[in-house]
């Protein structure tokens, strides 16, 4: 029986319109991937210095095996933010599903409390050792201040005159150096990096000293908790974060195997930074950061070399005080592969 042509024509379509069908059932079957942050738990601990439950986020890959030791990230997030909100940045978990890392992101004791960066009871925006500042330093009175003393509106501009007095005799006594340094601080003072965002009234006299307590204690708690790399155990923070990064990398140089301040909102002069003569350090920086800006990230980066620390910096073009964490991740999770804790007779 021999078919016409508009009957071969009309058998073609309809196997053509069948296999696309079964095929497009079939693919419809096959279970969609989900996305690694359905994988990140909000999880709680006593902390019993605090009197208080406080939150930390964990992300464990899929691959992990228990009876095979896993590298780990301490995540520290910026002012303002939370465990929840930093490892949700774009890019972390999934490099860390892909490299298989656990990630634990947490609190610092409240959204504000600097890790201890700004002494033991610094945060919430106080001026500290490494940290920010609320009011311009060199102020005379700050607004605050003149308000609660309730100054009249002659007192303000005497003072205001005041004030520009002291600037320019401020600025002769410095030298250039310290003068572009200080312009750095009073730019972001106030701004978030420094200022009061976050914390609510919960804010003790020892925050300080309890944020850095509440990052080494979720520390602890995933080292027990899970069979842990020693040799592979990295630290970062975007912001007040990245200045949490350096001062815990300092602290406790003999925990990390590498570390990554994005942004870190150290303005300060570098300290401490010859204890990581055995870390390896990248730093990440965005050119277009108006609120940490380069010229002081690279204060601390010329100090790393300086002490010939092996580091590596990354000032990615056009990258804000935002969009660098998702722009830097990749370029950290490289260089975290690439780098184990040396023992002591490698030293």
């Amino acid at each position: 029986m021999r078919m016409g042509n508009n009957t071969r024509w009309a058998f073609r379509v309809t196997t053509a319109l069948l296999f696309f069908s079964l095929a497009g059932l079939a693919w419809a079957q096959v279970p969609k991937e989900k996305p690694t942050s359905s994988r990140i738990e909000k999880k709680t601990y006593d902390f019993k210095d605090a009197g208080k439950e406080m939150e930390y986020a964990l992300f464990v890959p899929s691959k992990y095996d228990k009876d095979k030791k896993a590298p780990l990230i301490v995540a520290l997030h910026g002012l303002g933010g939370n465990p929840q909100q930093m490892m949700r940045s774009q890019g972390l978990t999934d490099l860390a599903e892909k490299y298989g890392y656990i990630v634990v992101a947490p609190m610092g004791y409240n959204s504000s409390g600097w890790y201890g960066a700004q002494g033991p009871g610094g945060g919430f925006g106080g001026a500290g050792a490494g940290g920010g500042f609320r009011t311009a330093p060199g102020t005379i009175l700050s607004s605050r201040a003149q308000q609660t003393l309730k100054l009249t509106d002659e007192q303000k501009k005497q003072i205001e005159e005041l004030q520009k007095d002291v600037d320019v005799r401020v600025q002769k006594i410095l030298t250039e150096e310290q003068n572009k340094q200080l312009k750095d601080m009073k730019d972001t003072a106030g701004r978030g990096l420094g200022g009061g965002l976050g914390g609510g009234q919960d804010n003790p006299k020892n925050l300080g000293e309890l944020s850095e307590k509440d990052v080494m204690n979720v520390l602890q708690i995933v080292r027990k908790d899970f069979n842990i790399d020693d040799k592979r155990v990295y630290l970062i923070g975007h912001s007040m974060g990245g200045a949490g990064t350096w001062h815990l990398g300092t602290k406790y140089p003999d925990i990390w195997a590498g570390l990554a301040p994005i942004a870190p909102a150290a303005f300060g002069q570098p300290k401490d930074l010859d204890k990581l003569k055995d870390i390896p350090v990248i730093v990440v920086q965005g050119d277009a950061d108006t609120l940490v800006k380069p010229e002081g990230t690279r204060r601390w980066v010329d100090k790393l070399k300086d002490l010939k620390i092996t580091y590596e910096y990354e000032e990615i073009a056009g990258a804000d005080h935002g969009s660098v964490i998702t722009k830097g991740m990749p370029k950290i999770f490289e260089f975290f592969e690439k780098q184990n804790k040396k023992d002591d007779k490698d030293k």
